[in-house]
């Protein structure tokens, strides 16, 4: 083989196995955000809290753990702001803040036991 065709084939197969790792890393982002919504949504639903109760809802990538970060905002309860934590193989966590400080009580929506 000639000098030419073995950087062609080498070229190729790096090409080959970036496009294959890259769509293999897109798929595996793609279900953990799925998942992540629907542990959003079977937890809100758990709590008795409709889609409707919303009044604003953002979600975050945690690369730092791996999960993902729902900051909700409830139209019955705007004075706190509820972050749901979801990580991979593990259930959904809420944290629940007034003021930019954690609190225990006095919310609405209790976190589950």
């Amino acid at each position: 083989m000639t000098k030419r065709k073995k950087i062609l084939v080498l070229s190729l197969a790096i090409v080959g196995v970036l496009v294959i790792g890259g769509s293999f890393f897109l798929y595996t982002q793609n279900s953990h955000k799925k998942e992540a919504n629907n542990q959003f949504e079977s937890y809100t639903n758990k709590q008795g809290i409709s889609p409707n109760d919303i009044e604003k809802k953002s979600m975050e990538k945690d690369y730092k753990q791996g999960g993902y970060i729902f900051n909700v905002i409830f139209k019955d309860d705007p004075a706190y702001t509820y972050e749901y934590i979801y990580m991979p193989n593990n259930d959904m966590t809420l944290l629940v803040f007034k003021d930019n400080v954690g609190v225990d009580s006095g919310m609405k929506h209790e976190p589950l036991k």
